[in-house]
C-alpha cells in the first residue's frame, strides 16, 4: 500500500453501509491494513441477539456484524455478537453523572475502546457515543455507525497502522472536516 499524498487517496470506500459493493470494498481496503475480520455471522445469529436484548440494531451496526462480525479496527476492536449489551457494569460508572448513568441503560456498548473506554450506540437515534473515564463522562462521537465506520477508516491511514506523518494527519483532519464538519483526531 502506497503512502496516501491527497484526501482523494483517504476516502472511505463507501458511503452507506449496505450499499451494493461497500462490504467487499471495506473488505479490500482492510486486507491492505493487514486487518483480518472475524468470521461472518448470520442474519439469525444476529436476529437472536435482538431478541434477547429487546431491540433492533441500527441498520449499519446489523450490516456490519453480519459482514465483519467483531473485527479489530485497531483502537477499536468490536465485541462479539454476544457481548454487545448495555455497558451498565463499567468501572467508572460512579465518576460519571447521575444522567449520563441513566443514560448507560439506554445504550449498546458494541467496542472496547482501549483503556477501557467503550464504544456504545443508541439503538434508537443510532448515535455513537465513547463512555470515557479520562475525563469521566459519555461523548458523541459520531452520528452513525456509518460515519464512525468513515472516520476510523481515515484514521487508519495516519494512526495505528498507518506512517507516522504529519502531513497524511493533516490530509485525514481536513477530510474529515470536508465530510463531516469534524477535524477530530478523538477517533
Amino acid at each position: 500500500m502506497r503512502k496516501p499524498a491527497t484526501k482523494a487517496d483517504l476516502m472511505p470506500p463507501f458511503r452507506k453501509i449496505g450499499e451494493e459493493g461497500w462490504g467487499k470494498n471495506l473488505q479490500k481496503l482492510l486486507t491492505e491494513y493487514g486487518i483480518e475480520p472475524s468470521q461472518r455471522l448470520s442474519e439469525k445469529a444476529v436476529e437472536q441477539r435482538e431478541r434477547e436484548l429487546g431491540l433492533n440494531f441500527p441498520d449499519p451496526l446489523r450490516s456490519f456484524l453480519i459482514e465483519f462480525s467483531h473485527t479489530n479496527l485497531g483502537r477499536f476492536c468490536l465485541y462479539p455478537l454476544y457481548s454487545i449489551a448495555p455497558p451498565t457494569d463499567i468501572w467508572f460508572r460512579d465518576f460519571l453523572t447521575s444522567e449520563e448513568q441513566e443514560q448507560l441503560q439506554d445504550l449498546l456498548g458494541i467496542a472496547n475502546s482501549g483503556s477501557d473506554n467503550v464504544l456504545a450506540i443508541d439503538p434508537i437515534t443510532g448515535y455513537c457515543y465513547i463512555c470515557n473515564h479520562d475525563p469521566a463522562g459519555i461523548f458523541l462521537e459520531a452520528n452513525s455507525f456509518d460515519e464512525f465506520l468513515q472516520k476510523i477508516i481515515i484514521d487508519l491511514s495516519w494512526g495505528y497502522y498507518g506512517w507516522p506523518d504529519p502531513h497524511v494527519e493533516e490530509l485525514a483532519m481536513e477530510l474529515k472536516l470536508d465530510l463531516f464538519g469534524d477535524r477530530s483526531t478523538k477517533i
